[in-house]
C-alpha cells in the first residue's frame, strides 16, 4: 500500500506536535529552580510566612498530564509543586484549584510605578471582556541591628502587603483598577451615569473585594 508524500508529512507533523506538547507539560510539572533555592536559603531564618495561604491546593486540569498539589509563593512570585520544585511560568496555562478559589495566570501588568512587569496574578473574576485580577505580595523586611543598649535585635521578617487589584481587557497587559470614581468613569466612556448609578444604588465600596467583583461584572455588561 502506497502513501502519498503529503499524507505522510501531515501525519508526522501531527504526531510530532502532540508529542512536543506532552513533553512540555511534563516538564512544567518538574522544573526546579536553583536560583530560587539559593534565595530561600538566604531567608530561612526570617520570621513570618512567604505565603498568603500555607496550604497546598489540588490542580487537576487538562493542561497537565496528571493532578498535583501546588501553592503560590507571594514572596518569590512562583508556583510551587509539592515535593517537586516550581512550575516554569507559562502564559498559556492557568493554575486553577479544584474549588476555583485560586486561578493564577502569568501575565504582563503595569504596576503603580507605571512599570511593565510579568508575573502571577490571581484571576478572581473572569468575564467575557472585563476581567478582575488580584496581585498578592509579600516582602522581606531586613533584620534590624540595635544601635544602642536600649534597642533589641530584630530578625528579618516577611510582611504581607495589601492586595492590588487589576483589570484586563482581552489579551492586553493588566492595568491597576482605579480607586476613585472619577478615574473609573474613564473605563466606560459615554456611560458614566450608568456606572455612577450602579455604584450608588449598590453601595459599592472600592476597597472591598466582593464589591469589586460586582463592579467587574457590571463593567463587563456595559462595555
Amino acid at each position: 500500500m502506497k502513501f502519498k508524500p503529503f499524507f505522510l508529512t501531515a501525519v508526522f507533523f501531527t504526531c510530532h506536535t502532540f508529542f512536543a506538547q506532552q513533553v512540555g507539560i511534563r516538564e512544567l510539572n518538574r522544573v526546579t529552580d536553583n536560583l530560587l533555592r539559593e534565595k530561600q536559603n538566604q531567608t530561612k531564618n526570617a520570621e513570618g510566612s512567604q505565603y498568603v495561604s500555607e496550604g497546598f491546593f489540588m490542580v487537576n486540569t487538562p493542561d497537565f498530564d496528571r493532578p498535583f498539589l501546588a501553592r503560590y509563593n507571594a514572596f518569590t512570585d512562583k508556583i510551587e509543586v509539592k515535593d517537586e520544585g516550581v512550575l516554569k511560568p507559562n502564559k498559556e496555562i492557568t493554575i486553577s484549584s479544584e474549588d476555583s478559589k485560586n486561578n493564577y495566570v502569568y501575565v504582563d501588568y503595569v504596576d503603580k510605578e507605571n512599570a511593565t512587569q510579568t508575573g502571577y496574578l490571581n484571576l478572581i473574576k473572569k468575564n467575557t471582556k472585563f476581567n478582575l485580577l488580584k496581585r498578592e505580595r509579600i516582602i522581606l523586611e531586613p533584620a534590624s541591628q540595635p544601635s544602642n543598649s536600649y534597642e533589641q535585635y530584630r530578625p528579618a521578617r516577611f510582611k504581607k502587603m495589601e492586595p492590588e487589584y487589576y483589570y484586563r481587557i482581552g489579551d492586553t497587559a493588566a492595568q491597576l483598577l482605579p480607586k476613585k470614581k472619577k478615574d473609573l468613569e474613564k473605563l466606560a466612556p459615554g456611560k458614566e451615569k450608568e456606572l455612577n448609578d450602579f455604584i450608588k444604588n449598590n453601595k459599592i465600596s472600592l476597597s472591598k473585594e466582593e464589591d469589586l467583583i460586582k463592579l467587574a461584572v457590571f463593567l463587563d455588561s456595559i462595555l
